[in-house]
């Protein structure tokens, strides 16, 4: 079998779409979501994955084995609020469920950092949910560590008058 990657096309949109979807679907927690419609919010997200790949400073990546579309890796360019210094953002890694754990994740993580290099960036981030133990595990074995943590508090709702 034969992995290659190249730049995504528009014929790509619904695969890319339905992959970041489910990736969604797996993995942000259901508590985060209260309150919410499940479909409008999913709406939302598909559009805002859609401007980012508007975006002139990202670019998307498809892996493909045997010349089916097995993942993708999107980049793009972000600027630290601490330094002001610019460094590649991972906005989103896939791989098909029926072709993990065959090192395509690592080809496409090895493919960014190509990619941040030849861009002379010296810093690569990522946002990975706690959820997601298989990709936790996948950016630590590539040298990945955690630099911060997003804490969340849900409060109840408080009565608007008194």
């Amino acid at each position: 079998m034969t992995l290659a990657l190249r730049k995504y096309r528009r014929e790509d949109l619904d695969f890319v779409l339905e992959a970041t979807v489910s990736t969604y679907r797996e993995n942000v927690p259901a508590e985060r979501l209260r309150g919410q419609d499940r479909a409008k919010a999913e709406a939302a997200f598909r559009e805002a994955f859609r401007d980012l790949l508007r975006r002139g400073s990202s670019e998307l990546f498809i892996a493909e084995e045997d010349g089916l579309r097995v993942g993708y890796v999107f980049v793009g360019e972000s600027q630290d609020l601490f330094t002001t210094t610019n460094h590649l953002l991972i906005y989103d890694l896939y791989v098909v469920p029926e072709r993990r754990n065959r090192g395509i994740g690592r080809y496409l993580l090895a493919k960014a950092e190509q990619y941040a290099a030849l861009r002379h960036f010296d810093r690569i981030s990522l946002h990975v949910f706690v959820t997601n133990p298989a990709a936790l595990h996948l950016y630590g074995s590539m040298g990945y560590r955690a630099e911060a943590h997003i804490m969340y508090k849900y409060l109840e709702k408080l009565p608007t008058s008194p």
